[in-house]
Formats: structure tokens, sequence, C-alpha cells
């Protein structure tokens, strides 16, 4: 169904406070000789907040998000519309050598932000959150949206946009509904509750829906306590951006998304967590009211639901499928539980565990692989990258296939594992003794070549610094 690389990168990030000295380079750098080296790293300016990343053809890396005052990257700078509450987003497009080569901005009287990006050949795809009059690279988002009123001016509006190779704005569409909209809002810790995919049949969109959209017809979330509910949205579009189909994937209290991927013949899959007592789609069995869920759903051409695989006490943060249709889901959990029959390592007192688990094109488990040390770990995305699998999101100290780590709380960490049985391949990890370093993005370039995304400054990577007057950054590292 799914058509897609055999190796899954999975990252993630420590979010912990540090009270302990650096430990030194060796084992807690990395498990293996054949672990990768950095290649280039790019720094984003201290206000930049960046979510989402995306290769072209050529090879040149798209970087997207939001950003507030002042956005400087090289050469390239961008001044926000707004106050200094409010936000624009951004777009950046880097060369296969991370060169910046041009940055564009959303731009608006309010709160403005590009969520997610999908690339097709050279062109890019966004799909973003603007409230009242707004423009895309210069051009007016469209969409026969009429402000009328100060709610006109301040409900929020899901933006979908085409980008051209030079960075020129092909096309917008934006849409409206009632109520507080929210379709491509962020999530409770301030990453985007968005997904997007673009594949020559079309667009394939996931997001969290407040309130109320027109789409291919109308869609409205659930209501909890006469209030607009949270639930996640999965709709189609053209390539043209004209809707094609839409549907909920959670009822009742709802739930969030956090990552999707689309197949070849339409349909796809979408990843992300319920609330307490939310319900999800094609679930065989609803998700115990008190504590929130991993969910996986997989839908076809009309997504329609196919299946559903939940994990109690447990947030799904990135998703990634592989040429024979099998999923790769990963995130964190807090409490004590099995997948497939294995008992998983019981988290500490309110600390999370980082977590991987293979699902075959039922959604049924095949393997899963769990990171469990003391603090708080967590994998925040995952792609694919030749023949294994890597993972990321978690700091030390923790035991690994034998070995001790020293990381240091709140370091990155970037993890290979093989594809067919989630074995080890290689671990490394990267940060400051003074910072919480978050990586939550990651793209392959090429063969044996990928980027991460994330957020952090002042830390060294191999023979590369981030400045410590960053917020974000992008890393291009390569295997032996």
């Amino acid at each position: 169904m799914f058509a897609m690389l055999s190796l899954v990168l999975l990252v993630g990030c420590r979010r912990a406070a540090r009270s302990q000295e650096k430990p030194p380079a060796g084992d807690a750098q990395s498990v293996a000789d054949n672990a990768p080296k950095a290649e280039w790293a790019v720094a984003l300016g201290p206000q930049a907040r960046p979510h989402a990343v995306a290769v072209r053809e050529d090879g040149s890396l798209l970087v997207a998000g939001d950003f507030s005052d002042h956005l400087q990257v090289g050469p390239l700078q961008l001044t926000a519309h707004g106050g200094a509450h409010d936000t624009d987003g951004f777009l950046l497009a880097l060369e296969p050598d991370g060169t910046p080569a041009w940055l564009l901005s959303l731009s608006g009287p309010r709160i403005d932000r590009i969520d997610a990006i999908a690339a097709l050949g050279d062109d890019v795809f966004v799909a973003a959150t603007t409230t009242g009059i707004a423009t895309l690279g210069g051009v007016r988002v469209d969409g026969g949206v009429e402000i009328r009123t100060m709610q006109d001016l301040e409900s929020g509006s899901l933006v979908l946009g085409r980008i051209d190779p030079t960075g020129k704005t092909s096309w917008t569409r934006r849409f409206r509904g009632s109520g507080d909209i929210a379709t491509a809002g962020a999530d409770r810790d301030g990453q985007p509750a968005a997904g997007l995919t673009a594949a020559t049949i079309g667009l394939f969109l996931t997001a969290n829906l407040q309130g109320s959209v027109e789409l291919d017809q109308p869609v409205a979330s659930h209501p909890e306590e006469a209030l607009p509910g949270e639930d996640v949205l999965a709709a189609s579009f053209t390539l043209d951006g004209a809707p094609m189909a839409s549907t909920l994937l959670t009822t009742a209290k709802g739930g969030t998304p956090h990552a999707a991927v689309q197949g070849p013949g339409g349909g796809g899959a979408v990843a992300g967590e319920t609330f307490f007592g939310g319900s999800v789609v094609a679930a065989h069995e609803p998700p115990p009211p008190d504590s929130a869920s991993m969910f996986v759903v997989a839908v076809d051409a009309d997504l329609r639901p196919r299946w559903a695989w939940l994990l109690n006490g447990a947030t799904a943060d990135g998703l990634a499928v592989s040429d024979d249709g099998e999923l790769t889901v990963v995130g964190s959990y807090g409490k004590a539980g099995e997948i497939d029959g294995r008992p998983m390592p019981a988290p500490v007192a309110a600390d999370n565990h980082a977590l991987v688990v293979r699902l075959d094109e039922g959604g049924v488990p095949r393997w899963w692989r769990a990171i469990a040390g003391p603090f708080d770990d967590d994998l925040r995305a995952v792609a694919q990258l030749g023949d294994a699998i890597v993972t990321g999101g978690t700091a030390g100290p923790f035991d690994l296939d034998g070995k001790s780590f020293a990381s240091w709380p709140g370091d990155a960490v970037i993890w290979a594992l093989s594809a067919t049985d989630g074995s080890t391949r290689w671990l490394r990890t990267f940060g400051s003794p003074d910072e919480v370093e978050s990586v939550f993005a990651v793209a392959p370039l090429s063969d044996h070549r990928f980027a991460v995304l994330g957020t952090g400054r002042g830390f060294r990577v191999d023979d590369l610094d981030i400045a410590p007057d960053a917020s974000a950054f992008v890393i291009a590292f390569r295997e032996p």
C-alpha cells in the first residue's frame, strides 16, 4: 500500500533540567565507529521556532516554522508584521551544502505560522494557520473569505499553498469555518498538531480541528462541555488545493495528531494521542478514561478507517512507512504496560520512557524497543534512510544493549536500528551542558546522509559550533 525506503530515522529529545557536569566524550557519544559525523550546520536566530523540514529532488532542504520580531539566517532576514506577542510564519530554503538560498514569510496582523510542509519534485506545499488578512511570500492569501468583523479578523484559518523552486508563491487556498477554528494549530507542548504529505495523486493533511471548517463537506469537531472540542482531522486535496475528501478520526473528547504518511494509491496513516477518555474511530475498544493513549489509524483512499492501534499511557510523535506497507511509530510512554505480550520497562515517578514500535500493514506489532533511563526520555520523529531505523530523543544516564551511557539530561540523541528486527546499528548524542536540546524532525538527504531539525544553542557537534545566541539548528550528518 505504501511506498518508502527501508531505513527509518527516529529523532527525539530530552526535556529535563541539568544538574551535573558534562561527561567526557567517548562511550556517551557513540556506540560504534560507524556513527554518523556532522557535515554542516545552520543556526537560526533567537526568535525562530521551526516546526517542519522537507527535501526536494535536487537535494535542497526546506525548513518551516514561525518567528517573532526578527529572523536572520546568513544574509537573509525577515521582520515580523505584528507586535512583540504576535508571530509570522517562515519558509527557508537551504542548498544541498547548507547555504541559505531564499527565505519567505507568512505575514498577518496576529498569529501566523507554517505548521507542516511537503516537497514534490522541486516544489513545496505548505499547511499553515493564519488570522485575518495575510500574505504568503508577498502574495495575498486567497480563499474568498471576506473580513467583516473583529471575530473574522481574529479567528484562525487553515491555509494551503504551493511554492515554486525559486521561492515564488504559485497559489494559496484559505478554508474558514465557525467558532475558534485552529485546524493547523499547535499541541500542548508547543509543537504543531499537523502533518502534510504530497504525491502525484494529491495532498494528504492531518490537523487539529477546533470548531468547524468547510472542505469537501462541513466538518465540525465534537463539543465538550458546550465548548468546541479538539479532534483529529484527515483531509485530501488535489495538487491545486481543491478538497477531495475529509473526515474526523476521533470522537467524544478527541485527540491531537502529530504525524502522517501517505500511500501511492491514496489514503495513508495518522499517529498522535487521544485526550483523557477520547475515542478513536476503528478502535476495537475505547481508551481508558484515566489517561491519554498513543494511536495509529490507517485510512483508505476515501479516508475510511481500515484499522487502529492504541497504547494506553503513551503518545505518538513520529510515523514512517516502508516499501511493504509496514509502519514505524515513535514517541514516549509514562505507564507500565505491555506490547504483544512483552512487558515494557516501568517508568520511574512521572518521567517518560522513549519508545519505537514496528507495525505490520494490518496494525499488528512486529517488534518494539524502549530507552528507559531515570529521566524523561522521548522520541520525536522518524524517517527512512538505507536499510536501518534511526531513533533519537533521550538523555542519560541509561543502559542500552549491555552498554551504559552517561548522556547528559537534555541532550539530543540519534539512534539507528535495523528495520528487520530493531537491533542497534549506532547511537550518538550531542548538546550543551547548560541548555536543553530538542530534535523533533529529520529528513533523508541522500544515501547515508540525513538532516535533523531542532532547538538548542551553545554546543559543538564534531567540528561545528551552534552559537550561544541561536534558538534552533539544522545539522546534516553522513554515515561512514
